[in-house]
């Protein structure tokens, strides 16, 4: 009766981790009465937010990071999160980190919120299946939160692969740094 509801959900989480929302499940034709009871059998298991995963999915760092974008509407994966999934060297966290409008007032545990009020369109691409902020945006928040020679080091390697350029660095740099404290400086030069 549902394996045809349970293989429409598995085709819409291929690409996403094994992870959605409650609000996806009943798009596919489940009753709140059946996510319960796929809850409580341990079919599924609850995520952040209204974020459920497969069972059987591996509980790895890009599906909580999924799980976390899925939580709040409109989130992003940033930071050090964007420069994992980007594969950008020195990168590396601990917990997911993702970006929401500010005022949203999102807290999930385990993961990092971080609030932004210019986070544009443009400013996010879709890798693995996760959206995450673009290679320039997240070069612009790593020099929040890296030491400046972690961050010498990103700069490098993104320079040097070719995977950016400079003028795209700057102009992120200077729209996203706009009236804020502290920002005198452009982004680390290589």
């Amino acid at each position: 009766m549902t394996g045809g509801l349970d293989a429409r959900l598995a085709a819409f989480t291929r690409h996403r981790y094994g992870v959605f929302t409650r609000t996806v499940a009943r798009r596919v034709g489940f009753t709140e009465k059946q996510i319960k009871h796929r809850l409580a059998i341990g079919v599924w298991r609850a995520m952040p937010g209204e974020a459920l995963m497969l069972a059987g999915c591996p509980l790895s760092f890009e599906a909580r990071l999924v799980a976390a974008t899925m939580a709040v509407p409109g989130a992003v994966g940033s930071f050090e999160s964007a420069g994992r999934v980007l594969r950008m060297p020195v990168v590396d966290p601990h917990e997911p980190v993702i970006t929401v409008l500010r005022g949203s007032n999102h807290r999930l545990a385990g993961i990092r919120v971080r609030e932004s009020a210019d986070l544009l369109a443009r400013d996010v691409v879709r890798r693995w299946g996760i959206d995450v902020t673009s290679r320039e945006r997240t070069m612009c928040d790593l020099g929040r939160v890296l030491s400046s020679t972690d961050l010498r080091t990103v700069y490098n390697d993104q320079f040097h692969r070719e995977l950016v350029t400079l003028e795209g660095v700057y102009g992120v740099f200077y729209r996203y740094a706009r009236g804020r404290p502290g920002r005198r400086h452009g982004p680390a030069r290589t």
